[in-house]
Formats: C-alpha cells, sequence, structure tokens
C-alpha cells in the first residue's frame, strides 16, 4: 500500500521511541549503569533517519521485525561503546562476565521481537484504519455530489416574491369593456 500523506514522519518517529527507548531501558537495567544523554538522543536521530528511509512504503511482519532486532543489536553495541567511553580507564576491563552479556542480549531480543511485532502489527491496523477513514470520506463527498441531481431546482426567494406581487397586482387591472360575449337578451 502506498504511503498515507503525512504518516511517513509519524511512523518513522514510533518506530525509533519504540526501539530506542525499550534498548536503552533493557541496556541499563541489565548493565546497572546509566547511558550517557548524548547517546541515546544520537540513537533516536540515527533510528529515525533508518525509519524514514524505510516508511516509504507499509512492510510486512517479518520484515519490520527483522528491522528491529538489527537496529536492536546495533543499538546494543552502540550503548555499549557509550558506557565503556564513559567509565574511567581503569575500570576498562572486562567488568561484565558472560552470564550478565547472555541476559542482556536476551532482554536485547525478546524486546526487539516483541516490538517488531507489536509495530508490525499496529502499523497494519494503522493503515487499515486510514483507509477505511479514507473510503468513507470519499463516499460521503460521493453522496453529497449526487444529492442535487435529484432534487428539483430551487427558484430564488426574493424573483418567486416578485412574481406573486405581480399576479396579485394584475388581478385587479382586469378591464371588461365591449360588448359581452354571448348574447344578453
Amino acid at each position: 500500500m502506498a504511503e498515507v500523506a503525512g504518516t511517513r514522519a509519524v511512523r518513522a518517529a514510533v518506530f525509533a521511541v519504540v526501539c530506542v527507548l525499550l534498548t536503552a531501558l533493557g541496556h541499563s537495567l541489565m548493565s546497572a549503569q546509566e547511558l550517557p544523554w548524548w547517546s541515546v538522543a544520537g540513537a533516536l536521530l540515527a533510528v529515525y533517519g533508518c525509519g524514514w528511509w524505510l516508511a516509504a512504503e507499509e512492510r510486512d511482519v517479518p520484515s519490520v521485525t527483522a528491522v528491529a532486532v538489527a537496529v536492536q543489536a546495533v543499538l546494543h553495541g552502540g550503548f555499549t561503546f557509550a558506557e565503556m567511553s564513559m567509565q574511567a580507564p581503569s575500570a576498562h576491563s572486562h567488568t561484565m562476565t558472560l552470564a550478565p552479556m547472555l541476559g542482556m542480549f536476551g532482554v536485547h531480543l525478546i524486546l526487539a521481537l516483541l516490538s517488531g511485532l507489536w509495530l508490525a502489527y499496529g502499523e497494519r491496523a494503522a493503515f487499515q484504519a486510514l483507509t477505511t477513514a479514507a473510503h468513507r470520506i470519499r463516499t460521503a463527498f460521493a453522496l453529497v455530489d449526487a444529492i442535487p441531481q435529484f432534487l428539483p431546482r430551487l427558484r430564488h426567494p426574493r424573483a418567486l416574491q416578485l412574481r406573486t406581487t405581480r399576479r396579485w397586482r394584475l388581478v385587479h387591472a382586469i378591464v371588461s369593456r365591449g360588448p359581452p360575449g354571448t348574447v344578453a337578451v
């Protein structure tokens, strides 16, 4: 389905907000560290740009879910890099063991799958709602355009009043001179 006017920016923004905020929340909860604000802002802008590019047309469920998983993986790497850049130089050793890393990967994967499905089905529902509304509005305008064909032509009220007034005046101006039309005697 072609893009409905004005929805591309909204769809890209929703995709960016859902992906980035869920990833940032999951990442900060699993790593027990705050993310730098600039990494979240940069991720929002980057994912919005990607979403704008992808929102040129409606996507199917597997492709939206696959893109959400890919974006989550890239965001995980970006957020991990941002966290490591904010740590002190002595703390650059691998502070995370394998178990928390697997847990974080699992959380990212689950969030990516759920958000991808939610976004895909939400997009489908939004397109159906907009299409239905457009068809109903088009039908209503078609009915409004067809109404004048079935109505009698209405005359201007001033013209009707003027015509009635003239007839009323002429009723008393009838002159009946001359011989009668029938034999009087």
